[in-house]
Parts: structure tokens; sequence; C-alpha cells
């Protein structure tokens, strides 16, 4: 990782020899952050303040390639209490959660473009935006809850609009993800797949998630250039398991189907 970018740092000292009181603040601007593999993060700015009471990020601004990223957050003095010295005069009575707000805009195929194939990348174009709220009692997995909602999906694949019926949502809570709102659409029909169920992340990820949907067939045209499909299919598939040993059972009903194929002859 390279982080490049001038910064601010004042710190100020008081209280006693025995019981000192620790204040300071640090400002960034202009900073790059960026792996090498996909799109920095640019035009890097954060304010942040440290007092008795904890650690707050009270701006943090930033783009990736298109995208504009905003973020607020504080961690209390309780979960720095290892990191500090033990006579640090603290107030952690006062607030316990850690909190982060992270949002995203405008964020574009590109962004990924150190990272997956450009001939792949170049049948998909679009936009979303994500909004990520976070809370946490202690710095572990079990102790996290988390919300992310897909604010916007505006994408085609292959010429294919994907889209959503409501934004989105998923939530992380107790060492569990769970589906809450979940309804893509795909192409102009009504070809609409909804996701629910949850996925027990601890102590390995398992799955127990349910696929249902109507597909209009004639979406996958888009995908198979030497064929027509016509139709519809309701579609109902299980999906549980681990990532080592999946499971996927169900079943999809088709009506009303045709494939038309595009025949050659050689030339006589």
């Amino acid at each position: 990782m390279e982080l490049s970018g001038p910064f601010r740092l004042e710190a100020e000292v008081g209280g006693t020899v025995a019981r000192p009181v620790l204040t300071g603040n640090f400002s960034l601007d202009d900073a790059v952050v960026g792996t090498g593999k996909t799109a920095p993060l640019t035009d890097l700015s954060v304010r942040a303040r440290y007092d008795e009471t904890g650690l707050s990020l009270g701006e943090v601004r930033g783009r990736w390639d298109n995208a504009t990223m905003t973020a607020l957050g504080f961690v209390p003095v309780r979960l720095l209490a290892p990191y500090l010295g033990s006579g640090i005069e603290s107030r952690a009575e006062t607030m316990n959660v850690a909190r982060l707000h992270v949002r995203l805009d405008d964020v574009r195929p590109e962004v990924l473009s150190g990272v997956v194939d450009p001939v792949a990348l170049e049948e998909v174009a679009g936009a979303l935006g994500v909004v990520l709220d976070l809370e946490a009692d202690a710095l572990d997995l079990a102790s996290v809850r988390a919300t992310g909602t897909l604010r916007d999906l505006d994408l085609r694949v292959a010429g294919l609009p994907i889209t959503q019926r409501g934004q989105t949502r998923v939530r992380f809570e107790n060492g569990r993800l769970a589906v809450e709102r979940f309804a893509w659409r795909f192409g102009e029909a009504e070809t609409v797949l909804t996701l629910g169920g949850e996925v027990e992340m601890l102590p390995e990820p398992t799955a127990s998630l349910a696929l249902t949907g109507t597909a209009d067939l004639s979406v996958l045209n888009a995908f198979s250039p030497g064929a027509a499909l016509g139709g519809t299919a309701s579609l109902a598939v299980n999906l549980g398991g681990t990532i080592a040993q999946p499971s996927i059972t169900g079943a999809m009903k088709i009506m009303d189907g045709e494939v038309r194929c595009l025949l050659y002859t050689s030339p006589s």
C-alpha cells in the first residue's frame, strides 16, 4: 500500500503527571492511497480529533476513480485503551460504542480495472451507490453490527439492463449476515430475481439462502448470439452449505419455451 500527501498533527498534554490528559487534532489533505491493483483513492482529506472520550472522525472525503467517498466515525476510548498508556485520563463511561458511516456514490466498473479482465470489463457499464453503517462494542467480528444498503443500481452487462426494485439491503449481527431485501430486475421485461435468507459467518461461512423469480428467457439472448430463446421460466433454488461443501437444490419450470437457432450451410 502506498500513501502520499501532506498531514498536520497537533497534540496537547494537560492534567497532572499521575493523570495526564491528552488531546490532539489530525488533518490530511490531497492525499493518495493505492494498492497498485485497483484504482487509487485520490483527493483524500481527513479531519480527526482525540480527547478523553475517544477518537472522532469528523470528516473524511475522497475520490475513487469517478466515485465520491464520504465517511464519519467515532471510536470510544474504551476500545483504544489497549493502545494507550494506563495513566491517560479518560471518560470511558460517556460513549461505549464505535460507529462508522461510509457512503460511496457513482461507483463505476472502471475502478476494478486492475483486478478484472479488461475484455470482460468492457461488457459492463453503469454505476451504483452504496451506504455502510457499522457499530461495534469490541474489536472482534462477533461484536460488529452493520447494515449495507445499495442505494442506486443502474448497470448494463453485455447490453442487458440490471436495476433493482427498492434498495437492496443486508444486515450483519451476531456473526450472521442476513439478506433483508434483494429484488433485481434484468432486462426491460418483467424478469425479477429475489434473494433471501442468511449466512452464518462464524466459525466459517455457512449459507442458508433461497433464490426465487420469474424470468423472460429472451433476456439470455444477449449472451447467446447463435440462438434466440423465448418463453417464461419460474425458478426456486436453495443455496446452502459451506464454501468447501456447497449445497444447491431447486427446480425450474419453463412455459411456452422456444429455441431458434441460426443454421450455417457450407458453400457448395
